[in-house]
């Protein structure tokens, strides 16, 4: 039977390093985030409820709507929710094209490939 080792969300390997140079700054930014899918619960729980605003019908239910909110916003959310409050700080200073760079390579590192996931082994 084959053992299939999953990777957990404490491992180093689930982290994502960033360097940005900062004009202004002799040295570089450099932060850490979780690829996407392994976000704490609670975290993931955040986001998820402040992109989602919801609104309440005739009979009191709660309805979602539609989020009108801008991409550099959920992409500066995201930061928010995963970098310290200092990084955060000068992160939100960011151009729009910087933060995109920054969004597509977190998505573009975070997926998985079949070759990229834990050894397993047929023992």
């Amino acid at each position: 039977m084959a053992i299939i080792s999953i990777t957990p969300a404490h491992d180093p390997s689930v982290m994502l390093e960033f360097e940005i140079p900062i004009k202004g700054r002799q040295n570089p930014l450099f932060f850490t985030v979780p690829k996407m899918q392994y976000f704490p619960l609670p975290k993931s729980r955040e986001f998820n409820e402040w992109v989602k605003p919801r609104t309440v019908d005739d009979n009191g239910e709660l309805l979602p709507v539609p989020s009108h909110r801008s991409g550099r916003e959920i992409i500066l959310k995201m930061l928010e929710l995963n970098v310290s409050t200092k990084d955060y700080a000068i992160l939100e200073k960011l151009t729009d094209g910087e933060l995109l760079e920054i969004d597509r390579n977190w998505e573009e590192h975070s997926k998985v490939t079949l070759g990229e996931s834990s050894a397993s082994s047929d023992t």
